[in-house]
């Protein structure tokens, strides 16, 4: 059959469809259909459906693999979602209008029906590296950005050591294909030099990067003329100030222009040295070890409010304007309980039932609509409501790491010495 596009055919082989290009005659890519006569396609043609694959249908790209999704309440029976895996064969499936995949599938003893919505597909780009510290979507959501480390090895010994280094990686966050991976014995020091009025030069080896990109990161900087160095933990909206944790004392303000001191702020009680800066770039908030919610002047450091919390902060959503603290997510102290708290308020919205163990990480999506919260597995709440809106289940276990992309249609997750898992968010 012909692709909406002319240019491609899907061709029927024994037991698989090959996408062709009709100009070369070329299989671009093919695919196993297991026991489904055709591919189902989207009411738009935009994409068709093929054994558990949602598959691009101008590029023959996979898009997303409908491999252990659990979305609780789209279906009566939500246990089905743990059927979905290759040991399964696809009998029939189809697409609502509304964007919703039906599949029968079974086994040897059992059939079932699985539903759920296209956007709950994943994929899994793998990372070429000893240690995941760190995951971001650059500013513009184009790139999927790591903050890793790599032991340096001798080229002539490979059982000696030289050194480590601290690195940033990049992905196509749309397609998963790598834009820049050190090289294996490479030891790019990132540098940064300011020449004001122009904008600071980033220096990365053979990578291009911008100062947003790095503050995204979380990257380890060396300050070319201003003799520093640090990790940078972030940069402010408008791009003035960049905070870099340059000692186990303090978390230094500088102007991003200059590289100028403006301030300091105290950091040997900051937890997991995360910070979110003010959208007028005038104040830096951080969540402190035992709980308490702090706001920094950015020009001077000094601390200008302080909010007592009942527990350990996680992750924190600003007013729509910006400018102060909405909700957080934090642990409480005796239970170990997630509890979703109005910071304005000082009261709970609701208690953030069903992880089984220690909830490692959390964030907020650029809307502040939508929670991700992670630890043995995702789990995604209403923000305004804490209502459970799913749960997303990777390969490998637990999660360290949960980034949204800057539009709110994708979430990033990752851990440790595992793979990235790039998946579009689930809509409301």
């Amino acid at each position: 059959m012909f692709l909406p596009d002319g240019k491609h055919l899907l061709a029927a082989t024994e037991n698989r469809w090959a996408f062709v290009d009709v100009a070369t005659a070329k299989v671009v890519r093919s695919f196993s259909e297991l026991g489904c006569e055709e591919p189902v396609f989207t009411a738009d043609n935009k994409h068709f459906l093929t054994g558990w694959s949602l598959v691009n249908s101008a590029s023959g790209e996979e898009l997303a693999i409908f491999e252990r999704s659990a979305i609780p309440g789209r279906h009566p029976r939500p246990e089905v979602f743990s059927l979905a895996h290759r040991g399964y064969r696809v009998l029939a499936r189809t697409v609502t209008p509304e964007g919703v995949v039906r599949m029968v599938a079974a086994d040897e003893d059992h059939t079932w029906l699985a539903t759920f919505p296209l956007g709950d597909g994943h994929r899994e780009l793998t990372i070429g590296t000893n240690s995941l510290s760190d995951l971001a979507f650059s500013p513009d959501g184009s790139a999927l950005l790591a903050g890793t480390s790599r032991d340096i090895r001798n080229p002539f010994d490979s059982q000696h050591i030289i050194g480590s280094a601290r690195l940033v990686e990049r992905w196509d966050a749309t397609t998963g294909a790598v834009r820049f991976q050190p090289r294996t014995n490479e030891m790019p020091d990132i540098k940064l030099t300011f020449d004001p009025p122009a904008e600071p030069k980033v220096a990365a080896g053979r990578d291009t990067l911008t100062l947003a990109d790095l503050g995204t990161a979380r990257a380890w900087v060396t300050l070319h003329k201003e003799k520093g160095a640090g990790k940078l933990l972030g940069v402010s909206p408008g791009g003035r100030v960049m905070a870099l944790l340059e000692d186990e004392h303090a978390i230094t303000l500088r102007d991003a222009q200059t590289g100028k001191v403006s301030g300091k702020i105290p950091s040997k009680d900051v937890w997991d040295e995360r910070i979110v800066f003010t959208a007028d770039d005038e104040g830096v908030f951080t969540w402190l070890r035992d709980g308490d919610l702090v706001l920094w002047d950015t020009k001077t450091g000094a601390e200008r409010k302080r909010w007592e919390m009942p527990g350990y902060t996680r992750a924190l959503r600003l007013t729509p304007d910006g400018k102060d603290p909405a909700a957080v997510v934090i642990l409480a102290r005796k239970t170990n309980d997630l509890i979703l708290w109005n910071v304005q308020l000082g009261e709970s919205i609701a208690v953030l039932r069903g992880h089984t163990g220690y909830v490692e990480t959390a964030a907020f999506s650029p809307d502040g609509q939508t929670l991700a919260t992670g630890g043995d597995c995702v789990r995604l709440w209403d923000a305004v409501t804490g209502h459970s809106r799913g749960v997303l289940r990777t390969s490998s276990g637990d999660v360290g790491h949960v980034a949204f992309r800057p539009d709110g249609r994708a979430l990033a997750t990752g851990r440790f010495e595992h793979p990235i898992c790039l998946w579009a968010a689930p809509s409301k």
